[in-house]
């Protein structure tokens, strides 16, 4: 078997129902063309503009409640009994 002859590869490919999309050569830019252009642009960088701060109640009941030791301590120890139950490695009695 030997390679085609350059006229038969011409005619099978300009027959090809590929020509039609594939024929033009393209010259797509490279990564390096794409950041030798970012870095020439100016960079405008939008900062989000600050708002307000939300004034927290000072002194809810809710707030004392759920920030308190106690209510730590007491959140911590459920967990830690939860997850022992669910594990199967609960105290034993």
């Amino acid at each position: 078997m030997s390679p085609a002859d350059q006229q038969v590869m011409d005619a099978a490919v300009s027959a090809s129902a590929l020509n039609v999309k594939y024929a033009e050569a393209l010259d797509r830019d490279s990564a390096h063309e794409m950041l030798a252009r970012k870095l020439e642009a100016p960079q405008k960088i939008p900062y989000p503009k600050r708002s307000a701060p939300v004034p927290q109640e000072q002194g809810s009941v809710v707030h004392d409640i759920l920030t308190s030791p106690v209510a730590k301590d007491l959140a911590r120890t459920a967990v830690r009994e939860i997850l022992r139950g669910a594990f199967g490695t609960a105290r034993r009695r």
